[in-house]
């Protein structure tokens, strides 16, 4: 189930870095009511065998009306369900309410666990400690949870991604999830690895982003290792 549409972030190997641009002027952030999403929660929950609801949104945690909908669906859907959000949103207040409301378990993004790939290579400025605070509150709460990783960054040196493998290490995630990046047509991390040649332009690239990189990587094959571990 789908509650909004858009995100307000800019992350550079996102397409939401280039869907805004493709229609300026336009509304690109936009939340169906509480109301709405929990009508076809109910149509879904009536019409079919149901124990686990995934909500897809970008972020979950940026729905204005983010209480009144966890309030209406504790009340008339009472599914477990699955969210993403942005672990530097999370609070105590919003993860409890979570809970209550029978949020089973949460995908959140580390992306790297080096302060300067995170921040000004991938423009996520989120510390250490927030990730940590915000996996401690997961924990606490016994939602379970996925990290979503990258390895293989333009630029990136082994000891750069070890650091990832330590900060997963601290936040103890459910699943550790990990893929190698790839430099999808125009984005801008994309031009930013064509510009400083850690790629040649060639979109020969595997349909998965667990396979392989088509980046120039010094110690390619330990990298693609670690992706696998």
């Amino acid at each position: 189930v789908i509650t909004s549409r858009g995100c307000p972030y800019d992350c550079p190997y996102c397409f939401n870095s280039l869907y805004r641009d493709m229609y300026k002027g336009q509304k690109w952030l936009r939340y169906r009511s509480p109301e709405n999403v929990i009508q076809e929660c109910l149509e879904l929950k009536e019409d079919y065998p149901l124990s686990l609801i995934f909500f897809q949104d970008d972020e979950f945690l940026l729905n204005p009306k983010l209480e009144i909908f966890l309030r209406l669906y504790r009340k008339r859907i009472g599914i477990p369900f699955h969210i993403q959000l942005r672990v530097e949103r999370a609070t105590e207040d919003r993860i409890k309410l979570l809970k209550e409301a029978g949020c089973y378990s949460v995908t959140f993004a580390i992306e790297s666990g080096d302060i300067f790939i995170r921040t000004f290579l991938l423009k996520r400025n989120m510390t250490d400690k927030q990730i940590i605070n915000g996996a401690s509150l997961l924990h606490k709460y016994g939602i379970k949870f996925r990290t979503e990783n990258m390895l293989g960054l333009p630029g990136e040196t082994l000891e750069q991604m070890m650091k990832t493998v330590s900060l997963n290490k601290k936040v103890n995630p459910t699943i550790g999830w990990s893929s190698l990046f790839q430099p999808y047509p125009n984005l801008p991390l994309s031009l930013y690895a064509l510009k400083h040649e850690y790629w040649d332009g060639n979109m020969n690239m595997k349909e998965s982003f667990f396979e392989t990189s088509v980046l120039k990587l010094d110690r390619k094959e330990e990298i693609e290792n670690l992706q696998k571990l």
